[in-house]
């Protein structure tokens, strides 16, 4: 017998790691056999600026619960103030007309989880707190949703990179060549998120401001937009010459996005943000990036400092600094890290596993309830 399961998210075009996790796992649920997908965008991204979606989104969901044939309603819902209201109202949607509910909290705003903690924690109950079970991407939103009084199962997730993107054989030659080069040779480094403050855009630019100052050959593209744009185009610009090291690329997709991972050596996200699992930290991992982030959300529960990278406080510059030059100063240890890296993905983030994983947490959300429940945390 097939079940079918309504996954509601972001428009697919839309920038962000929930899209680019969907356009990446749809095409393997659709051919996942006894579980049949259907994808329902909600939100105004692809539309324009759309003042009223939140409620059109609500007539459109109850409409397609009603009339549709789902098993399972999976929602992904970012802990953010717009996405906790219209989801809110989308998960009662669900339980109103019978569904099992599955919610996979994505990004986290600590600040709307200390009003949950009090006055919205009756919101919280009444909607998302009726699901038959949650995804989340890192072990302390797993504590946290217990904090709640959530007692129903909570699966551990992970965001996804696909595998037809990447060519082992050219990433290898890539690192063999990494390692036989000299401090000399520029060392490409890599930004690639939204242009938030708290995010470290400017940060590592500055950091290797720093390094090009005491000597060290590395050239670095940021890219992606937001906030921090206008502050790292006014620093470049006080500061002639920098910009031939220094490259801004935008907002960037597709093929020109996978030609920045196959064309640099070393990944940077000094962050402080209210991250889950970013996505570009995965994809660089697969394609044989080094890694220097900071232990936040989900990067906090797998990151091995040391192994897979360095791991800095956030958006401070001088321990970022320190950080690069050690990697810089020794290429052989940076290209070790880059090959760990490739099989780590390989083995935990490739789009082929996650889907799997998926259907394993649907095929459990469609089961009986068993007399006793026990955590589980699947994907790990």
């Amino acid at each position: 017998m097939t079940a079918t399961v309504q996954i509601i998210g972001p428009h697919l075009r839309a920038p962000g790691g929930v899209a680019n996790l969907y356009n990446v796992l749809l095409p393997r649920l659709e051919t996942a056999g006894s579980i049949r997908t259907a994808y329902l965008a909600v939100g105004s991204g692809g539309r324009g600026r759309v003042p009223w979606h939140v409620l059109s989104d609500q007539r459109r969901v109850s409409a397609q619960l009603a009339a549709g044939d789902a098993d399972i309603v999976h929602l992904n819902p970012s802990l953010g103030y717009k996405s906790f209201v219209r989801d809110a109202l989308i998960a009662r949607a669900a339980k109103k007309h019978g569904r099992k509910l599955l919610v996979a909290f994505h990004g986290w705003s600590e600040r709307l989880a200390r009003e949950i903690d009090g006055p919205l924690r009756p919101v919280f109950a009444a909607s998302f707190g009726k699901a038959d079970a949650f995804i989340v991407l890192a072990r302390r939103f797993e504590q946290r949703l217990r904090a709640w009084g959530v007692r129903q199962p909570i699966h551990r997730g992970v965001t996804a990179v696909d595998d037809d993107c990447i060519d082992v054989a050219a990433v290898e030659r890539r690192l063999r060549a990494l390692a036989g080069s000299s401090p000399a040779q520029p060392l490409a480094l890599l930004f690639m998120s939204r242009l938030e403050h708290s995010k470290g855009a400017l940060t590592t630019v500055q950091a290797v401001d720093a390094l090009l100052q005491r000597g060290h050959a590395l050239r670095l593209t940021v890219a992606g937009d937001g906030p921090a744009a206008g502050a790292i185009r006014e620093y470049l610009r006080q500061r002639p010459g920098l910009g031939k090291h220094i490259a801004m690329a935008g907002q960037v997709g597709g093929e020109a996005k996978t030609e920045l991972l196959r064309s640099h050596h070393l990944f940077c996200l000094p962050t402080s943000y209210g991250e889950g699992l970013p996505t570009a930290v995965v994809e660089a991992m697969a394609f044989g990036m080094t890694v220097v982030t900071s232990p936040v959300g989900g990067i906090a529960d797998f990151f091995q400092a040391g192994t897979m990278g360095e791991l800095v406080p956030g958006t401070e510059v001088p321990p970022l600094i320190a950080a690069l030059q050690r990697l810089d100063e020794d290429r052989g240890r940076l290209a070790a890290m880059g090959r760990y890296n490739v099989d780590y993905a390989r083995r935990h983030f490739y789009a082929s596993r996650v889907a799997s994983q998926l259907l394993e947490i649907y095929e459990a959300v469609l089961s009986p309830p068993a007399a006793e429940w026990a955590p589980t945390a699947t994907g790990r």
